[in-house]
């Protein structure tokens, strides 16, 4: 209405405008804190032995990102709502990526793989299809049952896996020969603390195998991340904005592998799809830039006491469960409407 007498009628009225603006600032936010009372350590203490529940290690992870998050999504057992996707997210284009993984090496756990066996399962388009449209079968659209062609967005995600897959196949063909000894291994043990308490850990290995006389425990992550570190307590610290959790996670596996196979050399390893392509791809961790952990035992006692130090924390009644000091977590966290950090 204004702007139509500002524009018709402008002769006939004095028209002055003025903006008026207002500074507006929000509060900060209010930090979060919640205490462990009697009904949380009762839900604390499922993760205890014979509880039912068990820790893993990135629920683990997740207490070291933000013990507020780890408490509502793992104490509480919080979780998101889920939305019908027509796209492959990110940590389902993980998921199928692990699956097929699984399923071309499951056939020669124990055996020697050469590089003429990765050769055939490289040129194989049929084979590589066949696992592709079974891993969405299976995880994607949940009918395992019914394996279809892929078409549109899915067709395309499709070809941008096979492209993982192939190379994966070719950064493995450079360890030939080596033993593949398993997929998706599961660990699941009563873990004694120093204080007493028997913790239910569970982990899920990716990938064990056998390479010039070293086991490595392989992690596959589908972004990109850290393979060094500069001291073992980074691997635990809440404070530090880009701590290395792959790699406390890697070690955590090795860690509790070790326990079942006290004798063997461990190499952890992390294979980052993202940087894959590049022409120094390693999986290796390194300390201090130029020291490959080439035998995790070496580091093993350290990494155990900060473990049982941060285990310790996670059930101490006086301990509570408070915000991220960092904003890291906060970015993918299904709780910043509720803490506001």
């Amino acid at each position: 209405y204004f702007t139509q007498i500002k524009n018709l009628y402008a002769n006939d009225f004095e028209i002055k405008e003025r903006l008026v603006t207002y500074k507006i600032s929000s509060n900060d936010s209010l930090s979060i804190s919640v205490d462990k009372s009697p009904q949380i350590r009762e839900k604390l203490n499922q993760f205890l032995s014979g509880g039912g529940r068990s820790l893993s290690a990135s629920s683990i992870n997740m207490y070291l990102n933000c013990p507020l998050q780890f408490y509502l999504s793992i104490v509480e057992n919080i979780a998101e709502e889920e939305d019908v996707s027509e796209t492959i997210e990110s940590n389902m284009f993980g998921t199928i990526y692990h699956y097929i993984m699984e399923n071309i090496y499951r056939p020669l756990e124990g055996k020697m793989i050469t590089a003429d066996i990765i050769d055939k399962i490289y040129k194989d388009e049929k084979y590589l299809t066949q696992l592709i449209e079974a891993s969405f079968a299976v995880n994607y659209f949940k009918l395992e049952n019914k394996v279809k062609k892929l078409t549109g967005q899915n067709y395309l995600a499709g070809e941008v896996l096979r492209k993982y897959i192939k190379q994966t196949l070719t950064t493995d063909k450079k360890l030939t020969p080596f033993i593949y000894k398993e997929s998706e291994k599961r660990i699941h043990i009563k873990y004694e603390l120093p204080s007493g308490k028997q913790v239910s850990l569970k982990s899920f290995i990716d990938r064990i195998d056998i390479v010039k006389g070293r086991t490595r425990i392989i992690d596959y992550k589908t972004g990109k991340g850290e393979l060094g570190f500069r001291k073992l307590e980074d691997l635990f610290d809440k404070d530090m904005k880009n701590r290395p959790k792959a790699i406390m996670q890697v070690f955590l596996y090795a860690h509790l592998y070790l326990l079942e196979t006290p004798d063997e050399k461990i190499e952890p390893g992390i294979y980052y799809l993202r940087e894959l392509f590049g022409k120094t791809f390693s999986s290796c961790v390194v300390h201090n830039r130029d020291r490959t952990v080439e035998d995790f035992d070496k580091y093993r006692d350290d990494f155990k006491d900060l473990l049982h130090s941060c285990l310790d924390e996670i059930f101490d009644a006086e301990v509570p469960f408070s915000q991220t000091s960092t904003s890291e977590a906060c970015l993918w966290c299904s709780f910043t409407n509720i803490c506001r950090k």
